[in-house]
C-alpha cells in the first residue's frame, strides 16, 4: 500500500533551502509516484464537508447578499466533496451536506418567521420541483430530494438568523 507523500515530508528529506540538488531531487521524488491521491481516497475521509460547511457559513456576515454567500458555502461544499472523490461519489457527497443542512436547522428550530420578511426572498424553488425537474447521474432521486427539502428549509431559516440579526429584511439581495 503506498503513502501520500506531502510536500512538507518532501522538504524534510532535501535538507536545506539552499542545497543545489533540492528543487531536482524533489520533482525525482514526486515524478516516481511514492504517493497517489487514488491510494489515499479509500483510506481516509478526504474532504470536510461538515467543517467546511460550519466554518464558512459561520463566516457570512448579515449584509444584503448573505443569501448568495449562503447559497456558496452549501455549493462550494459538495463540489469540493465531489471533487476529492474524483467526480465518483456525488451521492455520498449530497448525503453528507443534506445531512449537515438537517442537523443544522435544529440551530434555527425556534426561530419564526417575521411578518415583515420581503415575500419574493422566501419564494425559493420548492422542493418537490426540483425533484420532479431535476436529474443527477448516480443520484438517486430520493437523495436529489433529501437534498433539495434540507436546503430550502435551511436557506429559509438562515434567512430569519440574518434578519434577527438585525439585518433589514427588505435590504436583501438574492440570486434570483
Amino acid at each position: 500500500m503506498r503513502s501520500l507523500v506531502t510536500i512538507g515530508a518532501i522538504r524534510n528529506l532535501l535538507g536545506p533551502r539552499n542545497h543545489p540538488c533540492r528543487s531536482m531531487l524533489g520533482w525525482v521524488i514526486l515524478a516516481c509516484g511514492l504517493g497517489s491521491a487514488s491510494d489515499a481516497i479509500a483510506e481516509t475521509q478526504v474532504f470536510d464537508v461538515e467543517g467546511y460547511l460550519a466554518e464558512c457559513t459561520a463566516r457570512v456576515p448579515s449584509v444584503p447578499t448573505h443569501v448568495p454567500m449562503d447559497a456558496l458555502c452549501v455549493s462550494t461544499s459538495q463540489r469540493l466533496c465531489d471533487i476529492a472523490y474524483e467526480l465518483r461519489q456525488t451521492e455520498a457527497c449530497l448525503l453528507r451536506v443534506s445531512a449537515w443542512l438537517e442537523g443544522d436547522l435544529q440551530t434555527y428550530a425556534d426561530l419564526t418567521v417575521p411578518e415583515s420578511i420581503n415575500p419574493p426572498l422566501m419564494e425559493l424553488p420548492s422542493p418537490q420541483e426540483l425533484c420532479i425537474t431535476q436529474r443527477l447521474p448516480n443520484v438517486s432521486q430520493a437523495v436529489l430530494c433529501r437534498y433539495a427539502e434540507a436546503l430550502a428549509d435551511w436557506n429559509k431559516r438562515r434567512v430569519v438568523f440574518h434578519i434577527q440579526r438585525g439585518l433589514n429584511p427588505n435590504e436583501q439581495w438574492s440570486l434570483q
